[in-house]
């Protein structure tokens, strides 16, 4: 019977480690596979996401809205349209949507950080227009909440994804 080789008898031809911290440090198949470069889409998330730390709507609610990243599926051949939008929040059809102005928004978005005022909000405002094409917003009544509403800030990526940004919470009057 053969003697189970342990990690610290590392044999060159059968390529056993000489550790279980270098064993465990190689990455297998799976870990590879994970490694696999991002999508243009992929790295607009990563980009987006970074864009938006510290940066929050305003609106007449007791607490200004933090900014997500939203992460829509593929748009339909119609273009994104506000049916084509409450189809990809999952809402029904007769829900009331409205649309506002791209520029016009960015009036309302706030820096928490010590930046200089509007500098990280122009940034944001060119990456979307350069990595997204047929910008819109939208602006949803909440599921919840009667008096508040979702507004989505969102175009089409390369992938043929709807992306961009939301925020919840904002109550206007």
């Amino acid at each position: 019977m053969a003697k189970k080789k342990s990690y610290n008898q590392r044999d060159e031809t059968s390529g056993e480690f000489e550790s279980k911290a270098e064993a465990l440090a190689e990455p297998n198949n799976t870990q590879r596979e994970r490694r696999r470069p991002l999508s243009d889409s992929g790295r607009l998330y990563n980009r987006l996401t970074r864009a938006i730390r510290g940066l929050a709507y305003r609106s007449e609610s007791p607490d200004d809205s933090p900014l997500k990243v939203f992460k829509g599926s593929e748009v339909s051949k119609s273009g994104l349209t506000k049916e084509e939008m409450l189809a990809q929040i999952s809402r029904a059809a007769n829900t009331p949507i409205e649309e506002r102005d791209f520029n016009r928004l960015f009036e309302n978005i706030v820096d928490d950080t010590d930046a200089p005022e509007g500098e990280r909000v122009g940034k944001l405002k060119s990456l979307m227009e350069a990595n997204l094409t047929d910008i819109h917003v939208f602006v949803v009544p909440s599921k919840s909440k009667a008096a508040t509403k979702k507004v989505f800030i969102v175009g089409i990526d390369s992938d043929d994804n709807v992306t961009g940004l939301r925020c919840g919470g904002i109550i206007e009057t």
